[in-house]
């Protein structure tokens, strides 16, 4: 047994979420054109996805529990049992949405298993002319993968492949194989925290908090997700992979939610040019939107904005570039801070639209600056911070009151830009599974070609699925009224 490394206390954290709760699952889905039959060569895929593997460690890595502690260790298994290349027996345009959300309930063998898994749905396409469409869903361990690297690590299955199909396959050069081998061993890593033997574990357990009071929001409908086909998924040998019923039952039961939202290009544009006009950073008018849409949906649900009057979130932050690597390089690389909204405005009053909202923008801009000049989410204390909540977990402790509302994560504008001429990703859904008692869920959006990807990934025993749709559809008419 090749032992690699240990886990980082947050890599650790979300590992036992993942063991113990069936949470921080962490599939996402990419829609992609391409310009020709992927199926019809799926050989050469299989042999890219087998190259491209290769060139990660830590996607060739199960997780191993020596003396209650968690390391990566080499994974010898070859086969490529993990990836799936599906058929739908229907032309459904959404068949990838249940292949997704039946992800979000996938449990990694962990201690032999690859932490990851890939499916290669094939998609209708609407006229013979027309591109081939696909869907590929990756399911990566979330100590593994974040947010901010699984576009980058599809950019990439996508360039080798092109170069295999066009028989130029490329050896990996110097620079990539060196940043590969960050993955797991980063000089100063500054994810590893220390807990000091005299600190007291007391002083970090929240009692204060109110409740979260989860009966506010579990009034509302619960959907069924009944596609009204028999259809199934098939192997490209013809061989079963799963009939929609048994998926749909499976996400029927399940406490995972998983919503989605485009958002009109022009809408979007309109928005960029009014941040670029007022040096605004986008992100600061996602908080204010997502923050007026949660009150939206609590003024609904509990006759109030929030229990204590003001939304609190959780902001995710890509390390890498205050690291100086790129987003390829894999793992856990993320910190978070803590962002508040009161939320005692009125966004009926006549200068709410040309001034208020603004102004709160402006606000969540200044915060955010801050936030990231200080670096404190890149310090050992957050580290630290993270190795005492998994001392508490793994001694019994539960965190039942209200912390946030939500995580918010920008992903940012992706670009087509390191793609060659065959593929073209055309939309991004990232999504996290919950089913804990005090996480509402994961909010997180992205744009490709000025078109905005909302998904909100969430508990439903916590929150009905009538209220998340309406959290997006909040989202959507506020950014309207932002762009107007």
């Amino acid at each position: 047994m090749d032992i690699l490394r240990k886990l980082t206390p947050l890599e650790a954290v979300f590992n036992f979420y993942t063991q113990a709760t069936q949470s921080l699952i962490f599939p996402t889905t990419f829609l992609i054109d391409s310009a020709i039959d992927l199926f019809f060569h799926h050989e050469k895929i299989t042999e890219s996805i087998r190259n491209w593997k290769k060139s990660h460690p830590l996607l060739c890595c199960s997780l191993k529990n020596i003396s209650d502690e968690f390391f990566f260790v080499k994974n010898t298994d070859n086969t490529l049992d993990n990836v799936f290349f599906l058929k739908p027996t229907d032309s459904d345009a959404q068949n990838w949405l249940k292949i997704h959300r039946n992800e979000l309930l996938h449990q990694f063998q962990i201690e032999k298993d690859p932490l990851w898994r890939l499916f290669i749905v094939e998609l209708d396409k609407n006229q013979p002319n027309e591109a081939y469409r696909y869907s590929f869903t990756i399911n990566l361990h979330h100590s593994i993968s974040d947010a901010s690297n699984n576009f980058a690590l599809i950019v990439e299955l996508l360039y080798i492949i092109e170069n295999n199909l066009k028989n130029e396959p490329k050896e990996l050069d110097q620079q990539r194989i060196l940043c590969s081998s960050l993955e797991l061993n980063f000089p100063n890593d500054p994810r590893f925290g220390r807990i000091h033997p005299d600190i007291s574990l007391e002083q970090f357990i929240e009692s204060e908090k109110g409740p979260l009071l989860p009966e506010y929001f579990q009034s509302g409908q619960r959907y069924k997700f009944k596609s009204g086909s028999n259809g199934k998924f098939t192997s490209l040998e013809g061989q079963d992979y799963a009939t929609y019923e048994d998926l749909e039952q499976k996400i029927d039961a399940s406490n995972s939610g998983f919503v989605i939202k485009q958002i009109s290009d022009l809408a979007v544009k309109k928005l960029f040019e009014k941040c670029r006009a007022k040096n605004l950073k986008l992100n600061s008018i996602f908080e204010v939107v997502s923050s007026m849409a949660f009150k939206k949906v609590s003024e609904k649900f509990c006759g109030k904005s929030c229990p204590s009057g003001t939304n609190k979130y959780e902001v995710s932050i890509n390390m890498r570039p205050f690291l100086a690597i790129p987003n390829n390089v894999m793992g856990c690389w993320i910190s978070f801070f803590e962002g508040e909204l009161n939320l005692d405005f009125d966004e009926m009053e006549e200068n709410f639209w040309s001034q208020s909202f603004w102004s709160l923008c402006e606000q969540k801009c200044k915060a955010l600056h801050d936030n990231l000049k200080k670096k404190e989410f890149m310090s050992h204390e957050v580290a630290e911070m993270a190795a005492i909540l998994l001392h508490l977990l793994k001694n019994g402790q539960r965190f039942k009151n209200y912390v946030y509302n939500y995580a918010i994560s920008n992903m940012g504008d992706k670009s087509n830009q390191e793609l060659g001429t065959m593929f073209k990703i055309k939309e991004y859904y990232p999504s996290l599974s919950y089913n804990v008692d005090n996480e509402f869920g994961l909010l997180a959006t992205c744009s490709i070609q000025l078109k905005s990807f909302w998904t909100f990934s969430y508990n439903r025993k916590l929150f009905c699925d009538e209220a998340a749709k309406l959290f997006l559809d909040s989202i959507e008419e506020y950014i309207f009224k932002a762009s107007a």
